[in-house]
């Protein structure tokens, strides 16, 4: 794992922080002083913490975020005698060996992207996406549908939830669609007594718990209504309401 270049990038934030986390695991960095996070940093302070040797010899991991924002831009297009530019740099691990074992001898680079795709634009974007055993790309864009369903029958078996197919479905119609949102709904069940004692997590349960997205909310009212259930729908409004939620309301007469 020490010795690559990961280029991180995509539109669910739950699943690209979860790469980031095996990848610091797998370099056995998660809890250590050389398990490196910059964030908003200068270039010049970038380029000085890549070239530092690790502490104490041992593996070391830095994860550079918003790389779009933070060093692949105009501000750093610019060549200094002591100071190259983020375009210069990386070109020359890619393609000259000698500077790669230096750099790289036992250090990880994570570089997480902006945006859904690394950039064509991007001067470094022939080096980055050509086939080769340094750089390893991690695409981290929203399940489909039928993957995300499956992603989250795996975790609720992995916590021992006795729920099957139907309720996951039912739980992802009924939450925000958001990797973090469903996930931290389905670990909220976890909690239920009956959960707890093994017993069965129906959709009734996953209704009673989980926070509704405001589609699923509008479609429920409208249900309550046209079955005579004013009392419920008012109650379901109300919750929302008193949440400050921008739920549009007139939208179920309309």
């Amino acid at each position: 794992m020490v010795g690559n270049i990961y280029l991180i990038y995509g539109d669910d934030e739950y699943i690209r922080n979860k790469k980031i986390k095996e990848i610091q695991k797998k370099c056995n960095v998660v809890d250590s002083i050389n398990k490196i996070d910059l964030n908003g940093e200068e270039w010049e302070e970038i380029y000085d913490e890549l070239t530092l040797p690790s502490f104490l010899s041992s593996n070391k991991i830095i994860t550079i975020y918003q790389a779009e924002t933070n060093i692949f831009n105009e501000k750093n297009d610019k060549e200094d005698l002591n100071l190259p530019s983020p375009y210069t740099f990386f070109e020359k691990i890619l393609t000259q060996e000698e500077y790669r074992k230096e750099i790289l001898e036992d250090l990880a680079i994570i570089i997480v992207f902006d945006s859904k795709k690394i950039s064509k634009k991007n001067k470094l974007y022939p080096y980055l996406t050509k086939k080769n055993d340094v750089v390893k790309i991690c695409e981290c864009s929203k399940l489909p549908r039928i993957e995300n369903e499956k992603y989250l029958l795996d975790i609720a078996k992995e916590k021992n939830l006795n729920l099957g197919m139907s309720e996951i479905k039912f739980l992802i119609d009924l939450v925000e669609k958001n990797t973090y949102v469903q996930v931290n709904e389905l670990m909220k069940l976890c909690f239920l007594n009956k959960a707890i004692v093994g017993e069965k997590i129906t959709k009734d349960d996953i209704e009673d718990v989980c926070i509704k997205n405001e589609e699923a909310v509008v479609y429920m009212i409208t249900d309550y209504i046209l079955e005579k259930k004013y009392s419920e729908a008012q109650k379901l409004a109300n919750i929302f309401i008193d949440k400050k939620s921008e739920l549009m309301l007139l939208r179920i007469f309309v």
